[in-house]
């Protein structure tokens, strides 16, 4: 009795939890790796195979052990508080069938009462219902709720068939709290795990002074916009900081930061002001900048950067001695990308419209 205590208050949640694991992992490469219904058929029988294999293992704990069915409900309920595959309906019903179906011959799960189980599992789904559509509730506090639910609904069934014991009664409890917390650090794990994947991912696609994105964003987004049918009218602009070399030379490089800081902030204000969704702002690295607008009108990229322009022009950057004031212009071209034209070939149009500016007096802004 002892051993099975051990069973149903530690090793089953153990077992149960790194189960979810698994399910989470393949739930993850269905989400980022699918192609066509080839994987998307494979990724169904991944989860629904491995899914039978797990409710086996637990069916054949818990059954010979207690001669009763705890813990296979738990790793449906937790998958469908996810709330991102709806096959896990489809996987918790189906749950107290997949070891009568397996075992049709020895026989060895007669006594499971079918409707009576099915009406505990449609109240086990109605509850993970409910709880999906409590968008003030947490993850952690939807699946404490839900579980310790499906343990009481469990309780009350037993009880109405006499089949309630103390022992199994506090067994389960304990169980269910462990795996609760079992579910919590692994909930935390992944948390932080996906939180510096992203924060990686973020980082790698900006320019770590300014924010802005860097030029390896510029080369995905370009990609992805190459692959959208409803972008019409696309321009891409270059931008330089007039005499900036002079600027970092004359009042230091840190200073030089604070005037490339502040002149990313109000451009990328104006254009997301003007443009967005339908906008980017990048820096390439020193004061080269670049836009890339679409669905707009030169006209309406001349205004925004007009505003940008007299911005400047009328006020001055206050260095952190707030004595020396900084004033600035810069220089910009912008192009129209033509149909069948590589990106990079509208880029170094617009940068060549740049130098134009430059050597024809800066601080201007020119199309062609």
């Amino acid at each position: 009795m002892n051993l099975s205590l051990i069973y149903l208050t530690i090793s089953l949640p153990i077992i149960t939890i790194s189960m979810v694991v698994t399910q989470t992992h393949i739930e993850k490469v269905w989400e980022k790796q699918l192609k066509d219904w080839r994987h998307h058929l494979f990724i169904i029988l991944c989860f629904t195979t491995f899914y039978i294999l797990q409710t086996v293992c637990i069916a054949n704990v818990t059954i010979f052990t207690f001669k009763a069915i705890a813990y296979m409900y738990v790793i449906p309920t937790i998958m469908l508080l996810r709330n991102k595959q709806h096959i896990w309906w489809f996987l918790l019903f189906i749950t107290p069938l997949i070891p009568l179906l397996i075992d049709l011959d020895l026989k060895r799960y007669s006594f499971i009462n079918i409707p009576a189980t099915l009406l505990q599992i449609s109240s086990i789904a109605l509850i993970c219902f409910i709880l999906n559509h409590c968008q003030n509730l947490s993850y952690q506090v939807k699946y404490i709720i839900a579980l310790y639910s499906g343990s009481l609904i469990h309780f009350v069934r037993l009880y109405i068939e006499n089949e309630l014991h103390l022992t199994f009664l506090i067994a389960l409890t304990i169980g269910t709290t462990v795996t609760i917390i079992g579910e919590s650090w692994r909930y935390y794990f992944e948390s932080q795990h996906e939180e510096a994947i992203a924060k990686l991912h973020y980082e790698s696609k900006r320019d770590e002074l300014t924010g802005l994105l860097n030029f390896r964003a510029f080369t995905q987004e370009m990609k992805n916009l190459s692959k959208r049918p409803n972008i019409t009218n696309t321009y891409i602009g270059a931008i330089d900081i007039d005499h900036f070399k002079v600027i970092n030379d004359t009042y230091g490089h840190l200073n030089g930061n604070i005037v490339l800081h502040t002149f990313s902030k109000k451009l990328k204000h104006e254009i997301d002001k003007a443009f967005a969704p339908n906008c980017f702002v990048y820096r390439f690295g020193g004061d080269e900048f670049s836009i890339v607008i679409f669905n707009a009108n030169p006209e309406q990229i001349i205004a925004a950067l007009n505003n940008v322009e007299q911005y400047f022009r009328d006020n001055f950057i206050k260095l952190p001695d707030n004595k020396t004031k900084i004033k600035f212009s810069f220089s910009c071209g912008f192009t129209k990308h033509l149909s069948n034209e590589h990106f990079y070939d509208t880029l170094e149009r617009a940068d060549d419209l740049v130098y134009k500016v430059k050597n024809n007096g800066r601080g201007k802004i020119l199309t062609d």
